[in-house]
């Protein structure tokens, strides 16, 4: 089983929530207003980064969980509320970062996808892997889990966000600089949500078309999936090779978005029954 370290989520930068801090006083006027007339109050800042922390597999809102912004400098980090809530602010305009989930108990540090901020306050909800569903993961495709190494799922995206059907298994690969496989793979999460080593053909399952590498040890890799060819332009006429890096840590479980464009939207999201989405 892997062993949890929120340690391991500050090996990058790590971002802290900026509070929302009124400065009108309850019940007071606006300068300016009318005495007689209600009272709006100031303009409240939106924070840049903020969503829900959520179950990966249940799509369960998670209290007390950690959300670390890596590849941020200062380091900024934040914890979700009661609802599952959590905002960041100060996210650098057009720096790249991913959110990182950690929570206490049960779960795996979980790593999201990567996404950058474009100076527009964005919305994006972080997932976090329970142990006992990314156990269920290797038992499924009778894989046994070694430990120090990470779980990789990879999402993949057309060019409009669409899930990308049709990928054969053999097109896909996760290899180091030397190009040399790693990890135990690939499969694909078949129709109940879970890995499926009967399905060789991407499928979207929940919106979603998501294939992993298992027994992944920590470093660099790069996951490559070539797409093919189809009607509907969303390969854009161009290289059908799309790519994602990984950045492997012991212990940990990644989600990464394969496509031709970073994604400022959800990244992940719903592996289980129950759907995350």
């Amino acid at each position: 089983m892997f062993a949890l370290s929120t340690a391991a989520l500050c090996a990058a930068a790590c971002e802290v929530g900026g509070a929302l801090d009124p400065t009108d006083p309850a019940g007071g006027a606006d300068a300016g207003a009318d005495p007689g007339g209600p009272d709006a109050g100031p303009d409240l800042p939106q924070a840049a980064v903020s969503g829900t922390v959520m179950d990966y597999f249940a799509g369960t809102p998670l209290a007390g969980a950690e959300v670390v912004a890596e590849g941020i400098t200062p380091p900024l980090s934040t914890t979700s509320d009661a609802a599952g809530a959590y905002a960041l602010d100060g996210v650098p305009v057009e720096q790249l970062f991913t959110l990182a989930g950690s929570l206490a108990g049960n779960y795996l540090p979980t790593v999201n996808a990567r996404a950058k901020y474009s100076g527009t306050p964005m919305t994006r909800d972080v997932y976090v892997a329970a142990q006992a569903d990314i156990a269920r993961q290797y038992a499924t495709v009778a894989v046994v889990m070694q430990p120090g190494t990470a779980y990789v799922e990879g999402n993949l995206l057309k060019g409009d966000g669409s899930p990308r059907d049709g990928v054969l298994l053999a097109d896909i690969s996760l290899t180091d600089a030397a190009g040399n496989p790693v990890g135990d793979g690939p499969y694909f999460v078949g129709a109940l949500g879970d890995l499926d080593p009967a399905v060789t053909v991407s499928t979207p399952v929940g919106g979603k078309a998501r294939v992993a590498f298992l027994n992944v040890p920590p470093g660099q890799y790069t996951l490559t999936a070539t797409y093919p060819q189809d009607n509907d332009g969303q390969n854009g006429g161009g290289n059908p090779v799309k790519t994602a890096i990984v950045l492997a840590r012991a212990d940990t479980v990644h989600l990464v978005n394969v496509n031709d464009k970073l994604d400022g939207g959800g990244g992940g999201g719903g592996g289980g029954g129950g759907g995350g989405n």
